[in-house]
């Protein structure tokens, strides 16, 4: 420790202040907020996009630098990385809110159990879904996002804020123990050891807008289209009429026709009807080519990116990690 007689003035040294105190001002949760237990605040630029895709990601398909049509105002996004769709969208759900319950920070690594996860996921406990699992993970290593957001111009230019980043630093599993000095294979799946940590870069998204996304709920949908309009429309209060043409190019189908999405659009509505998440929905001919969707919401969305605005119900409590 330098002596008092060499500190810089502009400086905050751990001894004048708590090291738990000072690594929340560095990567904590800047919002105060309280999630219920079966929620996670999710930020907006990934509900209102297609970052994590509504159409099935192809193993081995990677973008550089892609262009991410967004439905948030002054903001344009590029990505690179693997293909990711809503499924992987899940996982993340659940990394931000193991993190949040529990006090981790961003950068820090901690264990999580692949059993809980998916029982919560209502996913078959097997090699093929821990597989599965572990790959989400690992392409969130690699998913790297630029954000530029627009704050206003005079005449001196635009003000803006470019970002860019991964949404996991770090992902490791280990499936063998050491026994009599010598490493075997786990038979336990309580002796598997996987480990996160949230990339430090991502604070910058997630202190931003953020929706309460009910995990369990959501866990009903079964296709990556499903979960996309889950998402979107969960970030809406009153969601205004939006053309399905619109909504195929921001969920990133690759649906050959308007014809298909809409079909497949219809499905997928009718099974947000029946879990109890929209009350109703309609289609409006705008045009010969263009029709309107029209959703109407069975309860309005809790919104957190801002102080004191969070309207909750009380959903059921979830075990995510355990420390």
């Amino acid at each position: 420790m330098k002596s008092e007689k060499n500190k810089s003035k502009n400086v905050v040294y751990p001894d004048k202040i708590s090291l738990s105190v000072e690594r929340y001002l560095k990567n904590g949760f800047n919002f105060d907020q309280d999630w219920t237990d079966a929620n996670s605040g999710i930020p907006n630029i990934f509900n209102r996009t297609s970052i994590f895709s509504g159409e099935k990601a192809k193993n081995n398909v990677s973008y550089t630098g892609r262009t991410i049509l967004s439905y948030i105002n002054n903001c344009s996004i590029t990505y690179n990385g693997p293909a990711m769709d809503k499924k992987d969208h899940q996982v993340f759900q659940l990394c931000i809110h193991a993190a949040k319950e529990n006090n981790i920070f961003f950068g820090e690594t901690f264990r999580i159990f692949p059993a809980e996860w998916l029982k919560i996921l209502k996913r078959a406990d097997n090699s093929r879904s821990r597989d599965e699992l572990a790959n989400s993970l690992k392409k969130m290593t690699m998913a790297n996002i630029n954000v530029v957001r627009e704050y206003g111009h005079n005449e001196d230019g635009a003000f803006h804020e470019d970002f860019s980043g991964n949404i996991l630093s770090m992902f490791k599993r280990v499936s063998f123990k050491k026994e009599n000095d010598e490493y075997v294979k786990s038979r336990s799946k309580t002796d598997v050891k996987w480990l996160i940590a949230i990339s430090p870069a991502i604070k910058q998204i997630v202190d931003q807008d953020l929706t309460l996304i009910d995990i369990q709920k959501s866990a009903e949908i079964k296709t990556c289209l499903g979960l996309w309009l889950y998402d979107f429309y969960s970030s809406h209060h009153n969601p205004i009429p939006i053309s399905t043409d619109r909504l195929r190019l921001l969920s990133g189908s690759n649906s050959s026709t308007i014809g298909h999405f809409n079909q497949a659009l219809e499905i997928n509505l009718k099974k947000l009807k029946d879990i109890g998440f929209i009350s109703n929905y309609s289609f409006n001919q705008k045009s010969r080519n263009e029709k309107m969707l029209v959703v109407e919401k069975e309860f309005l969305s809790p919104i957190v990116g801002k102080r004191n605005q969070v309207k909750e119900r009380k959903p059921e409590t979830m075990n995510l990690i355990n420390l």
